[in-house]
């Protein structure tokens, strides 16, 4: 027993705070050291954009997919009944819930990479307010397990797949405070995709097409990147502009290119840095020989 503890003081806050439905949980690697500073809510929604095009995973924001559907799984707090009838408040019941989203079968093993992890989580619910918890200087994700598997298939229902998040700890759920409402819209965040990219020509002549879970995107940014700016050619910015073949249906004319070579995009933060952002993708390099 805490013979210390004092009651606190019970009158409405002046502005009550009201978590609506959780729509977008935001992941972050549970190593990363999170925490939002800023006061508004623009500014909240650029740090957001910003953490979601990072350079690196460690300190990158995840993105899980809008849901249709909520299940809440709190449970009420722990009592426990002595002997002789004295019943005494035992902690938290468990707190979490499951979100379901339409199937996706190629997105459910990237989901799924995090099962059995714990992982950072903001909360996106649907009128765009964001919520984690209070820190000194600001607020940072709260910590969650996320578990990600395939729906039951039923007759006439729309083909599913699932994401449990337990809270690590349950009191963080009674703890949990807005940082704010994004000025942008929910279907805004997205995650990054994985951008292969193929040469269809010769090494000294490469003609690159570009391609996200094998469909063939290259049309897609055939202006947003024909910009040297957007390329790295052995670790250095090509010395012109790729031109977009319209025939061929890739990027080509590459200025200097040598025998052997490697070809990649820059990294999500430039991407999405330029004067016109390329937005939610991340390249693999492409070795040219």
């Amino acid at each position: 027993m805490d013979c210390t503890r004092q009651l606190n003081n019970t009158a409405a806050s002046e502005c009550p705070e009201q978590m609506d439905v959780i729509k977008v949980p935001i992941l972050f690697d549970d190593k990363a050291e999170i925490e939002y500073t800023g006061s508004t809510d623009s500014a909240l929604t650029t740090w957001i954009q910003t953490a979601i095009h990072a350079a690196t995973k460690l300190t990158r924001a995840f993105p899980y997919p809008v849901a249709f559907e909520l299940e809440d799984q709190n449970e009420d707090p722990k009592f426990q009944t002595s002997n002789i009838g004295v019943t005494a408040y035992a902690g938290e019941g468990a707190k979490g819930f499951v979100h379901t989203y339409y199937q996706d079968m190629q997105l459910l093993p990237k989901l799924a990479a995090a099962n059995g992890l714990t992982v950072k989580v903001l909360l996106v619910d649907q009128k765009k307010q964001v919520w984690g918890l209070a820190t000194t200087n600001g607020y940072s994700p709260v910590e969650m397990m996320a578990t990600s598997y395939n729906g039951k298939h039923k007759t006439n229902e729309v083909p599913s797949m699932m994401t449990k998040f337990d809270y690590i700890n349950p009191e963080d759920y009674n703890n949990l405070r807005m940082l704010g409402t994004l000025t942008s819209s929910i279907t805004s965040l997205k995650g990054l995709a994985d951008v292969t990219l193929e040469n269809v020509g010769i090494a000294t002549a490469p003609k690159i097409k570009l391609f996200i879970d094998g469909t063939d995107v290259t049309s897609r940014y055939s202006t947003l990147l024909a910009k040297k700016e957007a390329w790295l050619y052995n670790g250095t910015n090509p010395a012109s502009n790729p031109v977009y073949s319209s025939t061929d249906v890739a990027f080509t004319t590459w200025g200097t290119t040598a025998a052997a070579g490697v070809l990649k995009l820059v990294d999500p933060a430039v991407l999405h840095a330029l004067t016109v952002p390329v937005n939610n993708i991340e390249g693999t390099p492409l070795t040219l020989a």
